[in-house]
């Protein structure tokens, strides 16, 4: 994320709204990382359903970002394409690995699985 902004520099790495989606997204996988970072320190098991919670609408804004992506009005050059796919993947995958975690450490702590919480686009996407 950082080398894309970098690399920009002093332009923005992607133009409104596709960027103000990315940086919704940023925020999500923040607070994400602080969830299981309490997570890991408390053991609240209605943490780790926070966790899943927040990372469906991760998921949520990630399939909302390649139908802005795709949007001709936008008018996004191919670098940009290019860049708000990976960034939109990173930030995914960052909160798909916080429910990774929550899930284990609720394992590790009641000894049962946490419930897949993947709705039916995200198991279509995986295929």
């Amino acid at each position: 994320m950082a080398a894309i902004a970098r690399s920009r520099y002093p332009e923005p790495p992607l133009p409104e709204p596709v960027l103000g989606l990315i940086l919704e997204m940023a925020d999500l996988a923040v607070r994400a990382g602080k969830d299981v970072a309490r997570l890991i320190s408390t053991r609240d098991l209605g943490l780790a359903s926070v966790i899943q919670t927040n990372d469906a609408e991760l998921d949520a804004l990630h399939r909302r970002s390649f139908q802005m992506i795709l949007d001709p009005a936008h008018d996004l050059s191919r670098q940009q394409v290019i860049d708000a796919v990976l960034m939109g993947r990173f930030l995914e995958r960052f909160g798909d690995h916080s429910t990774s975690v929550a899930s284990r450490v609720a394992y590790l702590v009641s000894g049962a699985s946490m419930p897949e919480t993947h709705d039916a686009e995200d198991a279509d996407a995986l295929h």
